[in-house]
């Protein structure tokens, strides 16, 4: 689910800054959004890595890896 980030006072400065003549003033309003920003900032996965493997109990020698690379040399069944 994608959820964007919101925050009233964040937008605020952000408004504020687009409307400000002042480049002095600006700056310092980007610079406390940015600083909120940076405490709440969420968390951002950029990869995950799933599994299409149904595995049995029984294969030994079997180990996940990101590459879902299984060289057969170092499987067996253990019956």
């Amino acid at each position: 689910m994608w959820q964007s980030f919101t925050n009233k006072t964040y937008d605020r400065l952000m408004h504020e800054a687009q409307v400000e003549g002042s480049p002095e003033r600006r700056r310092t309003l980007l610079h406390q959004a940015e600083a909120l920003l940076l405490d709440e900032q969420p968390d951002l996965v950029l990869l995950t890595y799933k599994s299409r493997n149904l595995v049995s109990p029984k294969l030994k020698g079997w180990e996940e890896n990101v590459r879902d690379n299984h060289p057969g040399r170092y499987i067996s069944i253990s019956p």
